[in-house]
């Protein structure tokens, strides 16, 4: 078994995505707080405008049609027109660091080496981790503290060998989602 691994990741469109979507629905808090964000308070305020402006109806009737307005209107446009814009700035910013990132992982941390800048994440920091379809995902209790790109590893053996090396001489665990 390995106990030092070495991967150039070049950053691309899906991996973004991927950040994306963990970022606003990642764990059960934060897509509460984006359904709460782009849901419920837009239909709140949506509310407020038809029960001011009609009358007649049941608050029932104002609340459903308010859901339907702030989902169909903003919440669903947002994810599917706004999601691209914030994945393509994203890949500018990461691009902007260089045109590749250089991942070092060994018994002692996880390091990310970009133009300028390094990051260190210690494996006493981290208490487990969640292998996701384009990605490892390492966390401290709930909170991410790093992600290595599936991408960025050059063969299904060598992805084999970092799976037994978090294991074996990590002793991380998988988390359950």
């Amino acid at each position: 078994m390995k106990d030092k691994f070495s991967f150039e990741y070049v950053p691309n469109a899906a991996d973004a995505s991927t950040g994306f979507d963990l970022g606003f629905f990642g764990t059960p808090a934060r897509t509460a707080k984006t359904l709460l964000l782009f849901l419920v308070v837009p239909a709140f305020v949506i509310y407020q405008l038809l029960t001011l402006t009609t009358r007649g109806g049941s608050w029932l009737d104002y609340t459903l049609m308010a859901l339907l307005i702030a989902g169909f209107l903003w919440l669903l446009p947002f994810y599917f027109s706004m999601r691209a814009l914030f994945v393509r700035a994203a890949l500018k910013r990461q691009l902007a660091d260089g045109p590749t990132q250089i991942i070092e992982i060994d018994k002692e941390c996880i390091e990310r080496r970009t133009r300028g800048r390094i990051s260190k994440i210690s494996w006493s920091e981290i208490s487990s981790f969640r292998e996701l379809d384009r990605a490892f995902i390492f966390q401290k209790d709930k909170r991410v503290m790093a992600a290595v790109e599936k991408s960025a590893i050059p063969s299904l053996t060598e992805l084999d060998e970092f799976r037994e090396f978090l294991r074996e001489a990590i002793g991380l665990k998988p988390s359950v989602k």
